[in-house]
């Protein structure tokens, strides 16, 4: 019996991995740069995830929703609410989408929560404080930091100090405030900027 279910966890795994591949190959042909980024947001949740202690176990769930949380945006994706904001319905068909794979169920659970806000402004539920699960907290996080570190069409990437500022007038709102605080007092948070190559966009 423990040789199958060896077997069985082996198979499994091949199957994740697999999967992974797949769904990495549509999101770059889709989107390029797609994976790309989601492999940085993941780096940035990982550390988060080091700080505030997230077991081992949930890390793989945590940083694979990182990853495919833009998943969402491919086309054909399952619709939602026309009068929802855009960044939610993407991880709203993100959560659809990744739902219906075997093993990436809980995944697909915090992808769906994202956007939920500290102060229960947020979508899709209006979860507030405590009850939106940290490793929902934390990739919002992650893909805020990714979001204003990285150039965009319609802008460069802001400087330490346009990010700081906008962390803090978000923070108790959008953002969690003890991942706020903590972040901006970690080592981590220099390292994002150690390069210099934002000082002269004060």
């Amino acid at each position: 019996a423990e040789g199958l279910a060896a077997a069985a966890r082996r198979e499994l795994s091949e199957t994740h991995g697999q999967m992974e591949a797949l769904l990495t190959a549509l999101l770059e042909t889709c989107r390029p740069g797609a994976t790309d980024r989601g492999m940085k947001i993941a780096a940035y949740a990982r550390t988060l995830a080091d700080r505030f202690g997230i077991p081992e176990p949930l890390r793989a769930d945590l940083e694979f929703a990182a990853r495919f949380h833009e998943i969402g945006l491919l086309p054909g994706s399952p619709p939602v609410s026309e009068g929802a904001p855009e960044p939610w319905r993407t991880v709203h068909a993100a959560k659809q989408i990744l739902g219906h794979v075997t093993g990436f169920q809980e995944a697909a659970e915090i992808v769906g929560i994202i956007y939920e806000n500290w102060d229960g402004t947020g979508y899709p539920d209006g979860l507030a404080g405590a009850l939106i699960p940290l490793s929902s907290r934390i990739i919002r996080f992650a893909d805020t930091i990714d979001a204003m570190t990285s150039d965009r069409p319609y802008r460069q990437s802001l400087s330490e100090s346009q990010v700081r500022a906008e962390l803090v007038k978000c923070r108790a709102k959008q953002f969690d405030p003890l991942i706020t605080d903590k972040l901006l007092s970690s080592s981590h948070w220099t390292q994002i900027f150690a390069t210099g190559e934002t000082t002269s966009r004060a």
